[in-house]
């Protein structure tokens, strides 16, 4: 499956090289981008999203693929040129960007998917250096489980660095934990009432 968003940021980068034939297959991208809005606001089911895509969606991109094209055979358009990278990774990545289209189960970008890893990315950075070795675990229970980030947040207010909710207990019994020991929270030291 291809992304869409990640075609349209390399178009968006080239924007300012290229503004006028950026400008158009951003505008073509765009007009993808409504069509799934529109589908999102109906909440759309998959048969019909693939219905409204083959009517609708499929001849904007094909017009896009033949731009696309056209453009990356222009000697004036050079390969090392922003727009040269932009439109060589559209050609690579053609077969998964139509995924989408003859598939209504299929969103037409993976920002969903990545929006729900990116706290994790960033996290596995964050907590490489963050203390003991059980310190990282328990801040990644802490930031992970729905039910112990307001938990968890309380507790930080409150300056004792124990959880306040039952629902953060089971997260962080681990085989071998003491159950009577306040959680690790080095960063707590300083906050006041």
């Amino acid at each position: 499956m291809g992304c869409h968003a990640h075609v349209r940021r390399k178009f968006f980068e080239a924007k300012d090289q290229s503004p006028e034939l950026s400008g158009r297959l951003l505008n073509q991208i765009g007009q993808l981008y409504r069509i799934e809005k529109e589908l999102r606001q109906q909440r759309a089911g998959p048969a019909l999203r693939e219905a409204i895509r083959a009517s609708q969606s499929r001849p904007i991109h094909q017009r896009f693929r033949r731009a696309v094209d056209l453009l990356a055979r222009r000697r004036s358009i050079l390969p090392q040129s922003l727009l040269g990278k932009a439109l060589r990774y559209a050609l690579n990545q053609w077969e998964p960007l139509t995924v989408y289209l003859g598939d209504g189960r299929v969103e037409i970008d993976n920002n969903s998917t990545e929006n729900a890893i990116r706290p994790t990315k960033l996290g596995a950075k964050n907590w490489m250096f963050i203390g003991r070795g059980e310190a990282g675990g328990t801040t990644a229970i802490l930031t992970f489980t729905p039910s112990s980030r307001s938990s968890s947040m309380r507790a930080l207010a409150r300056g004792d660095g124990e959880a306040v909710e039952p629902g953060v207990g089971h997260a962080l019994d681990q085989p071998g934990a003491n159950r009577s020991r306040k959680m690790s929270m080095p960063f707590t030291t300083g906050i006041r009432r």
